[in-house]
């Protein structure tokens, strides 16, 4: 009995040695979860008159993708698949726009980043350092910008002799910690105004493959001041319909349209 139970134990191992195998020589072990957006995100850009530690481009990056992949929902592509891509390419450090929707194309990604540390500062007695840091999101279809941020961190007040690299990096930490709830939206992109009737009714450039449905609400801003929310009704592939559910002036060609980050994270809960 004993001998028979020890073979079952056996064949079910090697069982699942194969199915290992085949998960590792298939790529399946990397594949994305289905109806998640994909994105790359190339090496943070430090410039170069901070020179406070070679590897805070690759820290920051690893941070941010991180966030991505935990707030937004995001499959983030790897980042050796990544420098490989730009590698293949021959491109070099800081890409272009036009370079960096070479890179996501190659990599069939729905959005590329582009991410830049733009402030350091390290203040005496006490110390403490500042970090100021940005990402914009572009979609690799139309080239369109799809989002972004920008989000400052501070690493605490200390009177201990800590090094300058060390108190970056806790900056470098709560400024990714610390990103706005709200940006234009990454996951769902920004959509314009193309026509409104009986100031009621409106219609969007944006459809399901920028990730809006039905019932979907949506707040309408004029030059950065929001001035009304709207509900889709019908949305094909390229384009929506939405009914006004509230505003403060009559919304007009050329305002856009977003999700808040918060009302796109519930809906990834339900």
């Amino acid at each position: 009995m004993n001998t028979k139970h020890n073979q079952c134990q056996r064949r079910a191992a090697l069982l699942a040695i194969v199915l290992l195998l085949l998960l590792l020589t298939t790529g399946v072990g990397h594949a994305q979860i289905a109806g998640r957006r994909t994105v790359a995100v190339p090496e943070i850009f430090v410039r170069p008159q901070f020179s406070y530690s070679k590897d805070l481009g690759r820290a920051t990056t690893e941070a941010m993708t991180k966030w991505i992949t935990k707030k937004l929902y995001f499959d983030v592509t790897p980042r050796t698949d990544v420098e490989k891509a730009i590698k293949d390419l021959h491109f070099i450090f800081p890409l272009t726009q036009s370079e960096l929707l070479s890179v996501g194309k190659k990599l069939g990604t729905d959005r590329i980043g582009r991410g830049e540390i733009t402030e350091i500062e390290v203040t005496q007695n006490p110390r403490r350092a500042r970090v100021k840091l940005s990402l914009t999101l572009i979609d690799t279809t139309t080239g369109e910008l799809a989002g972004g941020f920008e989000s400052t961190g501070f690493s605490p007040l200390t009177s201990k002799n800590i090094k300058d690299e060390t108190l970056i990096q806790w900056a470098m930490e709560r400024a990714v910690h610390t990103i706005p709830v709200w940006y234009p939206s990454i996951t769902s992109g920004i959509a314009t105004v193309v026509s409104v009737q009986n100031a009621v009714a409106v219609t969007l450039n944006r459809g399901s493959r920028d990730g809006f449905r039905p019932g979907d609400e949506l707040n309408v801003y004029r030059k950065n001041r929001r001035i009304g929310r709207l509900r889709l009704l019908s949305v094909d592939a390229m384009e929506s319909r939405a009914i006004t559910v509230s505003s403060r002036e009559p919304f007009r060609p050329e305002d856009w349209a977003t999700q808040d980050i918060k009302d796109v994270l519930e809906k990834q809960e339900k």
